[in-house]
């Protein structure tokens, strides 16, 4: 670790907080406990990361476009060979064919999570004693902290959406009355949320996708606000527009994966 990055260990928590009452705003105690917690993502050089962002921005298109290829044959009710070869780009793929396994997926994307921000609060509590004897341990969190809330965001999602992703299908039965049957994509021998592996693929999908989201809010919000340096992996021009931008993404991925017949609004 550089030693203006060490130094900076010992000064930045005064500075930050005489930037605080110079401004007139005292921290709240749930601030200060925000403020501890992110602190080992703070410590980074303005701009040193430049070449890093782009990558992470171009990936994010990248499988934003290639979602939006997304397409269902209403024949079969399974992807098109277009869509299937694209969207495994973005993991959407993935989970439509593994089916019951998917929640496989769901758990190995929950133990990511998991263990990062476990990773973060081992950081947070013993950053001293890390940062001076194993200071490796700090870029590793931040490069995994970066991967889970840039890189897996959109995957993760998609996953999650592929948990609850089902479609009616209506026979006619033998007294001449349509029967309607509820039937989950990802395994089209199986009714929709009738199954143990889907019902807990879908529970552990919602808690993974709010964890996540909760996680990088937080993150949006608190990394731009509190860093006196106001650079590196994490850097932003405005927390509130980069909490906006989470949501947008949440929603277009949702429309992509489960307004694909709505042909107009998707220019098809």
């Amino acid at each position: 670790m550089s030693g203006d990055e060490t130094k900076s260990v010992r000064s930045q928590g005064s500075t930050a907080a005489v930037g605080q009452r110079g401004s007139g705003n005292q921290l709240s105690k749930g601030q200060e406990i925000l403020y501890g917690f992110l602190f080992p993502l703070y410590l980074l050089e303005k701009h040193s990361h430049a070449s890093m962002q782009l990558i992470f921005w171009f990936l994010n298109f990248l499988m934003l476009v290639t979602l939006g290829f997304f397409r269902i044959d209403h024949g079969t009710e399974s992807q098109t060979n277009l869509s299937q070869g694209l969207n495994f780009i973005n993991l959407t793929s993935v989970g439509l064919i593994i089916g019951k396994n998917e929640v496989f997926v769901a758990v190995g994307f929950l133990i990511i999570i998991g263990g990062c921000i476990l990773l973060h609060g081992i950081c947070a509590l013993l950053y001293k004693e890390i940062v001076t004897t194993q200071a490796w341990v700090i870029y590793v969190k931040r490069y995994l902290v970066c991967l889970v809330i840039r890189l897996l965001f959109i995957p993760i999602v998609s996953t999650a959406i592929t948990s609850f992703d089902c479609y009616s299908e209506i026979n006619i039965g033998e007294d001449g009355q349509n029967i309607k049957t509820i039937i989950w994509r990802g395994d089209i021998t199986l009714k929709c949320l009738t199954n143990a592996y889907q019902i807990v693929s879908f529970l552990l999908s919602i808690i993974m996708v709010l964890v996540l989201i909760v996680y990088s809010i937080i993150n949006a919000l608190f990394i731009f606000n509190r860093n006196p340096k106001n650079g590196g992996l994490f850097s932003k021009s405005n927390g509130k527009y980069e909490t906006l931008q989470l949501i947008f993404v949440v929603l277009i991925v949702l429309s992509m994966r489960l307004l694909y017949s709505w042909q107009f609004w998707r220019g098809v």
